[in-house]
């Protein structure tokens, strides 16, 4: 079972370069692949760069890591086993849910969740084709927004009714020291794992094993029904965000809004009101101002 390595580096912020050196000579006679940004780019850039090498590779699964992780001593090893056990699914190497931890309790080693984490994970080639295929077949603005490599790829595992295969405990550290290139991520509660291999040192990953399901705790799986239900056509997509699917249409034009961008423009407007009219509670503004419509997620 061969297995590749591709790094994802932020080479435009010095910080990340001696974490990155780290990272990539911690494997030893491997020599990873390092992808470098040369400057702040979207998922949609940088992630689809990244699997299309992975989709070029000519090992059997390909270990993709973020420049700011430490890895298991034995991490390839694992990844071997794991890849040659499940060959079609996204094996998830930092699993950050809180529930993760209960799971560890009760001794189990390995879990499935559609949400995939975001610092390491590995797939196959032929996985990699698939995703890259189901990108070229969905609304293109819905990745090129606001939305990151791991929403992406759970919205095509949910497609595919495929949740990602997570093992416990977490076979990287993520290094907080380090810090993140998006803003206010930082303060992120899923940076870390609960399940550290120095509390739950991994052992043999048993073929036969019953994975509990561990629901995503912000989008509940109904959420990716109905978002699933928009990307595949049967349902518009809002048409501010891109990122819901519109809760309110246009029948004609076939396109809409959803709850959220819709209570932000009532909002905007209420507020308008109110601040136009000099008598009513909290009125601050002239009667000029204008209602401000809240624009789409700028791409950095």
């Amino acid at each position: 079972m061969k297995v590749d390595v591709i790094i994802s580096h932020a080479l435009f912020d010095e910080r990340r370069k001696a974490p990155m050196t780290r990272l990539a000579e911690s494997f030893g006679d491997v020599k990873p692949l390092i992808i470098g940004s040369a400057a702040l780019e979207h998922a949609n850039r940088w992630a689809v760069n990244l699997w299309r090498e992975v989709q070029r590779s000519q090992a059997d699964v390909v270990l993709c890591l973020n420049d700011d992780v430490t890895v298991h001593p034995d991490i390839l090893k694992h990844v071997a086993t794991l890849a040659e056990m499940f060959p079609e699914d996204i094996i998830s190497l930092h699993p950050n849910f809180p529930a993760f931890g209960v799971v560890a309790e009760t001794g189990k080693r390995l879990a499935k969740a559609y949400w995939p984490s975001g610092p390491a994970m590995a797939m196959s080639p032929h996985t990699a084709r698939d995703l890259l295929a189901w990108l070229d077949k969905i609304p293109p603005q819905f990745f090129s927004h606001d939305v990151n490599e791991d929403g992406a790829i759970a919205s095509f595992l949910w497609s595919r009714q495929t949740p990602s295969v997570y093992t416990i405990p977490a076979l990287v550290r993520h290094d907080i020291t380090v810090p993140s290139t998006l803003p206010g991520y930082d303060l992120h509660p899923g940076r870390t794992s609960p399940v550290d291999w120095e509390r739950y040192p991994p052992g043999e990953w048993a073929r036969d094993a019953v994975m509990p399901y561990i629901p995503c705790p912000w989008m509940s799986d109904n959420q990716f029904r109905i978002l699933g239900d928009a990307l595949r056509g049967v349902l518009p997509l809002c048409g501010l965000c891109w990122q819901a699917p519109a809760a309110i249409l246009n029948q004609a034009r076939g396109t809409g809004i959803c709850g959220a961008c819709a209570r932000g423009i009532a909002q905007s407007v209420m507020q308008t009101l109110i601040a136009g009219n000099p008598h009513a509670p909290g009125a601050t503004a002239p009667p000029s101002a204008v209602p401000t419509i809240p624009a789409p997620p700028a791409i950095p």
